[in-house]
Protein backbone atom coordinates (compact mmCIF):
# COMPACT_ATOMS: atom_id res chain seq x y z
CA UNK A 1 0.00 0.00 0.00
CA UNK A 2 2.92 2.33 0.61
CA UNK A 3 3.94 2.56 -3.05
CA UNK A 4 0.35 3.45 -3.96
CA UNK A 5 0.33 6.22 -1.33
CA UNK A 6 3.65 7.42 -2.64
CA UNK A 7 2.30 7.40 -6.17
CA UNK A 8 -0.80 9.36 -5.14
CA UNK A 9 1.28 12.01 -3.37
CA UNK A 10 3.75 12.26 -6.29
CA UNK A 11 3.72 14.96 -8.85
CA UNK A 12 2.03 14.61 -12.22
CA UNK A 13 5.37 13.94 -13.93
CA UNK A 14 6.18 11.05 -11.62
CA UNK A 15 2.73 9.52 -12.15
CA UNK A 16 3.15 9.85 -15.92
CA UNK A 17 6.53 8.13 -15.72
CA UNK A 18 5.06 5.24 -13.76
CA UNK A 19 2.12 4.89 -16.13
CA UNK A 20 4.50 4.91 -19.12
CA UNK A 21 6.77 2.30 -17.47
CA UNK A 22 3.87 0.01 -16.62
CA UNK A 23 2.42 0.47 -20.12
CA UNK A 24 5.79 -0.39 -21.69
CA UNK A 25 6.07 -3.57 -19.63
CA UNK A 26 2.52 -4.59 -20.58
CA UNK A 27 3.28 -3.91 -24.26
CA UNK A 28 6.38 -6.13 -24.08
CA UNK A 29 4.41 -8.94 -22.37
CA UNK A 30 1.61 -8.61 -24.95
CA UNK A 31 4.20 -8.72 -27.76
CA UNK A 32 5.63 -11.98 -26.41
CA UNK A 33 2.12 -13.44 -26.08
CA UNK A 34 1.26 -12.52 -29.70
CA UNK A 35 4.51 -14.01 -31.03
CA UNK A 36 3.97 -17.20 -29.04
CA UNK A 37 0.39 -17.52 -30.28
CA UNK A 38 1.47 -16.97 -33.90
CA UNK A 39 4.30 -19.51 -33.57
CA UNK A 40 1.86 -22.08 -32.17
CA UNK A 41 -0.58 -21.46 -35.01
CA UNK A 42 2.22 -21.77 -37.59
CA UNK A 43 3.40 -25.02 -36.00
CA UNK A 44 -0.11 -26.48 -36.06
CA UNK A 45 -0.53 -25.47 -39.69
CA UNK A 46 2.82 -27.02 -40.63
CA UNK A 47 1.86 -30.25 -38.86
CA UNK A 48 -1.47 -30.37 -40.70
CA UNK A 49 0.32 -29.83 -44.03
CA UNK A 50 2.84 -32.57 -43.23
CA UNK A 51 0.05 -35.01 -42.34
CA UNK A 52 -1.82 -34.14 -45.54
CA UNK A 53 1.37 -34.65 -47.57
CA UNK A 54 1.97 -38.10 -46.09
CA UNK A 55 -1.67 -39.09 -46.60
CA UNK A 56 -1.53 -37.93 -50.23
CA UNK A 57 1.66 -39.91 -50.75
CA UNK A 58 0.06 -43.02 -49.29
CA UNK A 59 -3.01 -42.61 -51.48
CA UNK A 60 -0.73 -42.29 -54.51
CA UNK A 61 1.16 -45.46 -53.53
CA UNK A 62 -2.10 -47.36 -53.18
CA UNK A 63 -3.30 -46.08 -56.56
CA UNK A 64 -0.02 -47.09 -58.22
CA UNK A 65 -0.19 -50.53 -56.59
CA UNK A 66 -3.79 -50.87 -57.81
CA UNK A 67 -2.60 -50.06 -61.33
CA UNK A 68 0.09 -52.75 -60.99
CA UNK A 69 -2.56 -55.27 -59.98
CA UNK A 70 -4.77 -54.16 -62.89
CA UNK A 71 -1.79 -54.56 -65.23
CA UNK A 72 -1.25 -58.12 -64.01
CA UNK A 73 -4.93 -58.91 -64.55
CA UNK A 74 -4.88 -57.39 -68.04
CA UNK A 75 -1.76 -59.32 -69.03
CA UNK A 76 -3.21 -62.59 -67.76
CA UNK A 77 -6.52 -61.95 -69.50
CA UNK A 78 -4.82 -61.15 -72.79
CA UNK A 79 -2.49 -64.14 -72.55
CA UNK A 80 -5.45 -66.43 -71.90
CA UNK A 81 -7.88 -65.03 -74.46
CA UNK A 82 -5.90 -63.67 -77.40
CA UNK A 83 -5.42 -66.35 -79.98
CA UNK A 84 -3.25 -66.40 -81.89
CA UNK A 85 -0.94 -64.26 -79.73
CA UNK A 86 1.44 -62.32 -81.95
CA UNK A 87 4.81 -60.85 -81.09
CA UNK A 88 3.27 -57.38 -81.44
CA UNK A 89 0.64 -58.25 -78.81
CA UNK A 90 3.32 -59.48 -76.44
CA UNK A 91 5.55 -56.43 -77.01
CA UNK A 92 2.61 -54.11 -76.28
CA UNK A 93 1.91 -55.93 -73.02
CA UNK A 94 5.60 -55.86 -72.12
CA UNK A 95 5.78 -52.09 -72.73
CA UNK A 96 2.76 -51.57 -70.48
CA UNK A 97 4.32 -53.66 -67.70
CA UNK A 98 7.65 -51.83 -68.05
CA UNK A 99 5.92 -48.46 -67.95
CA UNK A 100 4.13 -49.44 -64.74
CA UNK A 101 7.40 -50.79 -63.32
CA UNK A 102 9.14 -47.48 -64.04
CA UNK A 103 6.31 -45.58 -62.32
CA UNK A 104 6.78 -47.72 -59.23
CA UNK A 105 10.56 -47.39 -59.31
CA UNK A 106 10.28 -43.59 -59.53
CA UNK A 107 7.98 -43.34 -56.51
CA UNK A 108 9.70 -41.74 -53.49
CA UNK A 109 9.41 -44.50 -50.88
CA UNK A 110 10.56 -42.16 -48.10
CA UNK A 111 7.36 -40.17 -48.54
CA UNK A 112 5.32 -43.06 -47.09
CA UNK A 113 6.99 -42.47 -43.71
CA UNK A 114 6.19 -46.02 -42.63
CA UNK A 115 8.65 -48.90 -42.92
CA UNK A 116 5.94 -51.55 -43.25
CA UNK A 117 4.29 -49.66 -46.11
CA UNK A 118 7.68 -49.33 -47.80
CA UNK A 119 8.14 -53.11 -47.51
CA UNK A 120 4.75 -53.67 -49.18
CA UNK A 121 5.40 -51.21 -52.01
CA UNK A 122 9.09 -51.77 -52.82
CA UNK A 123 8.83 -55.35 -54.21
CA UNK A 124 6.22 -54.37 -56.80
CA UNK A 125 8.90 -53.15 -59.24
CA UNK A 126 10.83 -56.42 -59.15
CA UNK A 127 7.59 -58.40 -59.54
CA UNK A 128 6.76 -56.42 -62.68
CA UNK A 129 10.35 -56.93 -63.91
CA UNK A 130 9.82 -60.67 -63.59
CA UNK A 131 6.53 -60.43 -65.48
CA UNK A 132 8.26 -58.44 -68.25
CA UNK A 133 10.99 -61.12 -68.42
CA UNK A 134 8.31 -63.78 -68.82
CA UNK A 135 6.64 -61.77 -71.58
CA UNK A 136 10.04 -61.48 -73.27
CA UNK A 137 10.22 -65.27 -73.16
CA UNK A 138 6.84 -65.47 -74.90
CA UNK A 139 7.95 -62.88 -77.46
CA UNK A 140 11.08 -64.94 -78.18
CA UNK A 141 8.88 -67.86 -79.30
CA UNK A 142 7.22 -65.71 -81.96
CA UNK A 143 9.04 -65.81 -85.24
CA UNK A 144 8.38 -63.92 -88.43
CA UNK A 145 4.66 -63.41 -88.02
CA UNK A 146 4.24 -66.71 -86.19
CA UNK A 147 2.00 -66.85 -83.11
CA UNK A 148 3.42 -67.50 -79.67
CA UNK A 149 3.77 -71.10 -78.58
CA UNK A 150 0.73 -72.19 -76.58
CA UNK A 151 2.97 -74.24 -74.28
CA UNK A 152 5.12 -71.21 -73.45
CA UNK A 153 2.06 -68.99 -72.99
CA UNK A 154 0.56 -71.54 -70.57
CA UNK A 155 3.87 -71.80 -68.71
CA UNK A 156 4.10 -68.01 -68.40
CA UNK A 157 0.47 -67.74 -67.26
CA UNK A 158 1.32 -70.27 -64.55
CA UNK A 159 4.28 -68.12 -63.45
CA UNK A 160 2.35 -64.83 -63.53
CA UNK A 161 -0.65 -66.08 -61.51
CA UNK A 162 1.23 -66.23 -58.17
CA UNK A 163 2.87 -62.88 -58.97
CA UNK A 164 -0.55 -61.33 -59.44
CA UNK A 165 -1.56 -62.81 -56.10
CA UNK A 166 1.55 -61.33 -54.49
CA UNK A 167 0.78 -57.89 -55.95
CA UNK A 168 -2.79 -58.19 -54.62
CA UNK A 169 -1.48 -59.15 -51.16
CA UNK A 170 0.91 -56.20 -51.15
CA UNK A 171 -1.91 -53.89 -52.21
CA UNK A 172 -4.09 -55.20 -49.40
CA UNK A 173 -1.21 -54.68 -46.99
CA UNK A 174 -0.80 -51.08 -48.15
CA UNK A 175 -4.51 -50.42 -47.71
CA UNK A 176 -4.60 -51.98 -44.24
CA UNK A 177 -1.51 -50.08 -43.07
CA UNK A 178 -2.85 -46.82 -44.48
CA UNK A 179 -6.05 -47.26 -42.49
CA UNK A 180 -4.29 -48.24 -39.27
CA UNK A 181 -1.73 -45.44 -39.44
CA UNK A 182 -4.18 -42.69 -40.43
CA UNK A 183 -5.15 -42.12 -36.79
CA UNK A 184 -1.50 -42.15 -35.70
CA UNK A 185 -0.71 -39.40 -38.21
CA UNK A 186 -3.45 -37.19 -36.87
CA UNK A 187 -1.97 -37.29 -33.35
Amino acid sequence: MAPLATLCSASGEAVASWVQAIGSILAIVAGFAVVRQQAGAAHRENMMLAVAEVQNSRRAAISIAQLAQDMCEAVLLELRTTSPLSGTDVQRMKRGVEYQRNTIAAFPLWSLRNEEMMRCFAPLASILDYIADNLREVADTTGKGEPASIEVVNLVVGRINPLRDQVAANLDGLRTLAMSTRAALAD
